[in-house]
């Protein structure tokens, strides 16, 4: 009994787990459908900026912005990477209008940055390495987990100006991808960084 029970196990993993390739590819095509309906579409992003102490406690006045939030994509030429980026067009600071030509702070978000989802297109897969780490439940709904982590490491690239300092760590993310079981649409995304890093006496985690 305990041999048929470890065999029916056996089996039910293997029809649970799915193909990781066939996954890549499914998810990759549901990416790429979600940037073509994004285009048409504008939305809101409300930032809240908190500088902590050493401590982790808050330290000073915060920092509150609201974006106009669009997606482009455009489509590759010949040769080239589709690509993907978030373009913001400030709204509002501290809840009111933001002026002409407004200046962003250290740590405001960048007017245009990569679309996050953009890792799971077919021509950025070969940068990361992936696996199915399981299935589980998001917001009582069944999920399935999918894991990346960068392939290579890069240097890491540290610039100053004025009191802000900028680091750049190509290579040094790693993160989870919550999908749906059956659509194989993302439900949610988790990013962080594969280790510490730091410079100048800061913390970067």
């Amino acid at each position: 009994m305990a041999i048929a029970a470890m065999l029916a196990a056996s089996v039910s993993a293997q029809v649970q787990a799915p193909d990781l390739d066939a996954l890549l590819t499914d998810v990759g095509e549901r990416v790429r459908q979600f940037y073509a309906r994004a285009v048409s579409l504008v939305c809101t992003e409300k930032v809240t900026i908190q500088p902590v102490g050493h401590n982790m406690m808050p330290e000073g006045f915060g920092r509150s912005l609201e974006y106009e939030l669009r997606v482009a994509w455009e489509k590759p030429n010949d040769g080239d990477k589709p690509e993907a980026t978030v373009l913001r067009q400030l709204k509002r600071i501290n809840g009111r209008e933001a002026r002409p030509g407004a200046e962003p702070q250290c740590l405001d978000p960048r007017a245009v940055s990569p679309e996050p989802l953009a890792l799971l297109l077919p021509s950025n897969r070969e940068d990361y390495v992936f696996s199915v780490t399981g299935a589980c439940r998001d917001r009582n709904r069944a999920a399935l987990i999918l894991a990346y982590k960068s392939r290579v490491e890069g240097k890491p690239t540290v610039t100053t100006k004025d009191d802000c300092t900028n680091v750049d760590l190509p290579g040094w993310t790693k993160g989870r991808l919550w999908l749906d079981p059956a659509t194989h649409d993302v439900l949610r995304f988790e990013e962080s960084l594969t280790k510490r890093f730091v410079t100048a006496g800061r913390l970067v985690k």
